[in-house]
């Protein structure tokens, strides 16, 4: 004959079983959190799944934290292995200067400019007194301006040895030469205030002005010597009167 169950063991099994699983209910994070630190579920895992986070719509992970689960169960990106870049080509030699110019003999060089000679003009005094000009050589510069050169020569006056010969100048060593400038064949030179004046008279004033226009007129650019006093038009040197308002040429001194 069967055995009937007594109603208060059954009602102490139901009691043991609701009781165990409100404990669980309860306590259930706190499990998962020791397993998971436990490695468990890694352990029970099979070896081919991939691990992956699964997060609720409340943005909890499943350890029932807010922190996101553990890096071991976190989604693995494989990583993609990149191609090498490749190396630069190497830059193509570029041509030397032989080669461009397929060794073609270099030009020679311009010879420099030679310095050349012109006759500036003194005065001479002969045994009796008498004066006359006289053109003598000076090397003058290739280079610059060589009018402007042979005028400085004129300004300086005779050399030592040149006076030994009787040689003078007519032009004061205080005539300061301000500009020089050629247009059309004339001569457009600018002296200072001492070129005005002579202690000679009118001789002496005809005499320097000789030696300023034949010593610029040696040169077969100049034609005529239009003279300025510290840059301005004068009409005439001294108080003789010697008009220089016009170009002047060797001819305008003719008697």
């Amino acid at each position: 004959m069967a055995r009937r169950r007594s109603p208060i063991g059954i009602l102490f099994w139901f009691g043991l079983v609701t009781a165990v699983l409100v404990v669980f209910v309860f306590s259930r994070p706190t499990i998962e959190r020791v397993l998971d630190s436990t490695d468990f579920f890694t352990a029970v895992r099979p070896a081919s799944a991939t691990p992956v986070v699964v997060m609720r719509p409340s943005g909890r992970a499943p350890n029932g934290y807010g922190d996101p689960a553990p890096a071991a169960e976190r989604t693995r990106t494989a990583a993609v292995p990149q191609p090498a870049e490749a190396p630069a080509p190497a830059p193509e030699p570029q041509p030397t200067a032989a080669r461009r110019t397929g060794n073609a003999p270099a030009e020679p060089a311009s010879p420099p400019a030679q310095d050349r000679t012109a006759r500036v003009f003194f005065v001479l005094v002969d045994g009796s007194g008498a004066t006359r000009l006289h053109g003598v050589q000076r090397k003058v510069s290739a280079g610059g301006s060589p009018l402007t050169s042979m005028l400085r020569e004129l300004l300086a006056g005779p050399t030592a040895a040149e006076q030994r010969r009787d040689l003078i100048s007519l032009i004061p060593d205080a005539v300061e030469l301000h500009r020089v400038s050629v247009r059309d064949g004339t001569a457009v030179i600018d002296l200072g205030q001492a070129f005005r004046f002579s202690s000679l008279g009118r001789q002496g004033l005809l005499a320097r002005l000789q030696q300023l226009v034949y010593s610029a007129t040696e040169f077969p650019t100049v034609d005529a010597v239009q003279v300025l006093i510290d840059g301005k038009h004068v009409d005439y040197l001294g108080p003789e009167g010697i008009y220089i308002g016009a170009p002047l040429t060797r001819t305008s001194f003719d008697a």
